[in-house]
């Protein structure tokens, strides 16, 4: 069993690397090489992790009849091995069209994943997190 931890942190595949991750994804590619059609699968992909989250929300967060909300700070208790699993392979799905279009344009994956954490660590410290455009936390100092 590749994922024997329903709630855990732990890496599978000897810490996959995400630039090794990025070549790996050039093995599966039976597609052409185009940033844009790439795009277009990342939204359907994401577009399915959303919908297994929403008919997740609908069949077992959410009780029709007493209009009932449950605290949504517990409701991932509440996904079984089955779901996580669901739900698991439509985030590969994602981020295989990540990696491929980070590939075409030239990129390596860990720099924009870097890149992104150094963005979100200056909107922290900067009280940006909020809001909305690109350069906020610039824009604020």
């Amino acid at each position: 069993m590749m994922f024997p931890y329903i709630h855990s942190n732990i890496i599978t595949m000897n810490d996959l690397t995400l630039d090794e991750y990025q070549r790996n994804v050039l093995s599966c590619r039976d597609c052409p090489d185009n940033p844009f059609y790439y795009a277009l699968g990342l939204t359907g992909e994401a577009g399915e992790v959303s919908d297994k989250l929403k008919k997740f929300w609908r069949d077992t967060y959410y009780t029709h009849e007493s209009g009932n909300n449950m605290d949504i700070t517990t409701a991932h208790r509440l996904f079984t091995y089955t779901d996580l699993d669901a739900i698991r392979k439509e985030l590969g799905d994602t981020l295989w069209y990540i990696a491929a279009i980070a590939n075409s344009l030239g990129m390596k994956l860990s720099a924009v994943a870097e890149q992104n954490i150094d963005k979100c660590r200056r909107r922290v410290e900067t009280g940006t997190l909020h809001g909305e455009g690109d350069y906020r936390e610039e824009q604020k100092i």
